[in-house]
C-alpha cells in the first residue's frame, strides 16, 4: 500500500508544481533584447525594428505599433517573424522621442506583450539643410532691406532738418532786407528832401518880396 501512495504523491506534486503559477510563467518565452534597445537614444534614424524573444514565437497574432509624439503611427505594413526574431519596417522616421507596444504568441501558446520607448536625434537632411540656409538667407535678406530702409529713412530725415535750417537762415537773411526796403520806402513816400522846403521857403519870400514893392508903388 506504501508502496502504491509513494508515486501516485509524487506525481500529485510534479502536477501542482507544473500546473502553479510560476511555473507557467517560466513556461513563457520572454524579450530578450531590442534594436533600437529600450531607453536608448540613436543619431541615426532607423529602418525597421527588431525584437528577439528567448523562443520561437508565432507568427500569428504578432502585433506592434510605434508612435511618434503626435501620435502617428510609423510602422510600415505588417511584422516578419523569423525564429526568436520579431522584424518590424518602419517609416517617416524623425528626431523625437518614439514608444513601441508589442505582443506576440509564445512558443507555448501563450500571448505576452509589453512596451517600451527610445528617442532619435537625426541629423537634417539635405533637403531639410537647403531649406534651413534658404529661410537663413532670406532672413538676413529681410534684416539688410530693413537697415537699407531705415538709412534711406534717417537721410531722408537729415535732408529735411536741413532743408528747414536753410528755409530759416534765407528767410532771416531776407527779413533785414525787407525792413531797410520798407523804410527807405517810407522815407521817399511819407516826406519830402529838406532842399525842397529851402527852395519853396526861398519862393516864398521872393513872391512876398515882389508884392510888398507892388504894393508900395502903387500907393506912390
Amino acid at each position: 500500500m506504501v508502496r502504491l501512495v509513494k508515486p501516485f504523491l509524487i506525481s500529485l506534486l510534479a502536477s501542482l508544481v507544473l500546473l502553479a503559477p510560476g511555473g507557467a510563467a517560466m513556461a513563457h518565452d520572454e524579450l530578450l533584447s531590442s534594436d533600437p534597445e529600450d531607453g536608448a537614444t540613436v543619431q541615426k534614424a532607423p529602418e525597421e525594428l527588431v525584437l528577439t524573444f528567448s523562443g520561437q514565437i508565432a507568427q500569428v497574432g504578432a502585433q506592434l505599433q510605434i508612435t511618434d509624439d503626435a501620435g502617428t503611427d510609423v510602422a510600415d505594413g505588417d511584422p516578419v517573424v523569423q525564429g526568436t526574431d520579431l522584424t518590424q519596417p518602419l517609416t517617416d522616421i524623425g528626431s523625437g522621442d518614439y514608444e513601441v507596444v508589442w505582443r506576440v504568441t509564445s512558443s507555448d501558446g501563450h500571448p505576452i506583450s509589453g512596451a517600451f520607448g527610445f528617442t532619435v536625434e537625426a541629423e537634417p537632411t539635405e533637403g531639410e539643410t537647403a531649406t534651413d540656409d534658404a529661410t537663413e538667407q532670406v532672413t538676413d535678406g529681410a534684416t539688410e532691406d530693413a537697415a537699407t530702409q531705415e538709412a534711406t529713412t534717417e537721410e531722408a530725415t537729415t535732408g529735411e532738418a536741413t532743408t528747414e535750417d536753410s528755409t530759416d537762415e534765407v528767410t532771416e537773411e531776407a527779413t533785414p532786407q525787407a525792413a531797410d526796403a520798407t523804410a527807405d520806402t517810407t522815407d521817399d513816400e511819407g516826406g519830402m528832401p529838406a532842399w525842397v522846403w529851402l527852395v519853396i521857403g526861398v519862393a516864398v519870400l521872393a513872391l512876398v518880396a515882389l508884392l510888398a514893392r507892388t504894393w508900395s508903388r502903387g500907393r506912390s
